[in-house]
């Protein structure tokens, strides 16, 4: 009995060490894409098991840009400056753990989600 019990107990760990490993769906995409700066990108698949989607903006010039993709990092969420080719900008992150988080799909999920 004690081996059935061990034997259950490995497999249910191998089974939960799998699943934590299985990549999200993102969208991804950059300023170039005409859907990204809305998030109207449908999510793909990562293609090097990330687990976390992100959107990143990038305001200045009187301009935006955006890039959605999958991240391994799950960094400080927030605004701050940056200096692209010797030009002040802002940058804002916004990093996420849910299939389609970073795109309109999963904005309004979570906007459901929030209001339960």
């Amino acid at each position: 009995m004690r081996t059935f019990s061990f034997l259950l107990c490995v497999g249910f760990l191998a089974c939960l060490n799998v699943s934590s490993v299985r990549s999200l769906l993102c969208a991804q995409c950059n300023q170039n894409d005409p859907g990204c700066r809305s998030g109207t990108v449908l999510p793909t698949l990562c293609a090097r098991g990330e687990r976390f989607c992100f959107v990143f903006n990038v305001y200045g010039e009187g301009r935006q840009g955006t890039f959605r993709g999958c991240t391994n990092r799950d960094d400080t969420e927030g605004c701050r400056p940056i200096t692209i080719n010797n030009r002040e900008h802002t940058g804002c992150l916004s990093v996420c753990s849910w299939e389609g988080c970073n795109s309109s799909q999963g904005e309004v999920l979570a906007l459901l989600m929030k209001n339960r």
